[in-house]
């Protein structure tokens, strides 16, 4: 007499299945997990789109454009057309959820790996930041002493 024991599959798994289950046309009473799922995509799309970012030297408003642009519609366009979803079902606008939160990781990834590779200009940066730092204390100080003198 052999028992079996049934092995639950991890609620992850079987979340993520149904994400990447095309056409499923999910609805909320069907996949809660959606908009988390989507928030995941978004942070997913942020990080990897600023590790590109940083290590292409990018600078100004076109990577910021570019990556507001990525993290927004490549998982709506995904939802949309992939999944088919019915997004209006969702209490929470699924249109909108973790943009914010991806679109910060992608800026501090981009900053952080952007100034790695440039310590010359982290280095500048810091001699301009102490010069200000000392002449602000220098203004300080002039200023005391002709307080005191009057």
């Amino acid at each position: 007499m052999s028992t079996k024991q049934a092995y639950a599959v991890p609620e992850l798994f079987v979340a993520w299945s149904k994400f990447t289950d095309p056409m499923s046309r999910p609805t909320f009473e069907t996949f809660p997990q959606l908009p988390s799922c989507v928030a995941t995509v978004r942070l997913v799309v942020g990080l990897l789109y600023g590790i590109s970012l940083g290590y292409r030297d990018m600078i100004g408003g076109f990577g910021l454009l570019s990556g507001a642009s990525a993290v927004m519609f490549f998982p709506l366009v995904y939802v949309e057309q992939f999944l088919k979803a019915e997004t209006s079902t969702y209490p929470s606008n699924v249109a909108m959820v973790g943009v914010v939160n991806a679109f910060a990781l992608l800026i501090l990834v981009w900053v952080t790996i952007y100034t790695m590779n440039h310590p010359d200009l982290e280095a500048k940066m810091i001699i301009t930041m102490n010069d200000e730092d000392n002449s602000i204390s220098d203004n300080a100080a002039i200023l005391e002493s002709t307080a005191v003198e009057q």
